[in-house]
This record gives C-alpha cells, structure tokens and sequence, in this order.
C-alpha cells in the first residue's frame, strides 16, 4: 500500500468533547490535518482518529490499575516506580488529577497520520486488518509510482 499510517496524540478529539459536551459513540471516525516534518520538510497531512467502544474499555481498566498503584504510593504502601498519575515535588506525593482526567476523556481513541487519499474508514479498515489479508493498492484505486510503496514515517 503506497504512503503510510502512524499513531497519532488525540488532543483535537478531547478539545471536541469538552466544547460539545457529545459522547462518542462505537466507531465513530473524525479527521482532522496536521503538520509533519519528513526528511526536513514541513507538510500537511491527514490526522484520522477513531473512537471504539472496546479499546475504551481496556483503556479505563488500565488507567484504573495505574490509579491504584499511584493511590498507594501516595499512601506509602508501595514503593516509588515511575507512574504517569504519580506527581512528586520535593517529599509530597500527590495524583496528578489533570491528566487522570484528560487520560480518561481520551479513552478508546485512536489516531493515524497518512498521506493515503481513501476514505478514512478504508484507512482505519486496513490498520486493523492482519497484513496477510490486505487487498492489493491496485484494488484499492492506488497506483504508486514504482519505489513509494512503503515510506517510513520518522
């Protein structure tokens, strides 16, 4: 498949749920541009982002588990390790609340930066299929110069 698919930060997404106050809902698909730089060249691309229902759920279940480790260290029952809830200044300990809640709003979000000009449920389609079962870029209406089939994105 010619161009190329990255994760991406879903901080867009986040401004869009504090402004509408709208949940998401199970495969909805946002897309958005941004700015990349390859082999020192600024340019603009496609920003795709998904949200899903199940990816939310692990999602939580993680940021809970790290709570609770954070929760304890705070508490002093459980040695200091790097924990990302955990903010330390000086000898006081406490959760970092801001970005437990912006962690929480990002839930089951997922981005993709590409240069690909299919839908973007096509993009995301072909992210989440195994690479066996990819159809071919001829059948997906790309016809990439010989030698652009998979550029890197660095």
């Amino acid at each position: 498949m010619a161009g190329f698919i990255r994760k991406v930060r879903t901080y867009e997404i986040e401004e869009y749920i504090k402004l509408t106050g709208v949940e998401l809902t199970d495969g909805q698909i946002f897309e958005s541009k941004v700015k990349v730089t390859i082999a020192n060249k600024r340019t603009d691309m496609r920003a795709i982002y998904q949200y899903r229902k199940k990816r939310a759920k692990i999602d939580l279940l993680n940021i809970d588990k790290l709570l609770y480790k954070a929760q304890r260290m705070v508490e002093g029952k459980l040695s200091i390790k790097r924990n990302r809830f955990l903010k330390i200044i000086g000898e006081h300990k406490e959760i970092n609340t801001a970005l437990l809640d912006s962690a929480r709003m990002r839930a089951g979000i997922k981005g993709y930066v590409t240069n690909l000009d299919i839908p973007a449920n096509l993009v995301v389609a072909t992210v989440q299929t195994p690479i066996g079962t990819l159809p071919r870029a001829s059948i997906l209406g790309i016809n990439p110069p010989s030698g652009t089939l998979s550029a890197e994105y660095k």
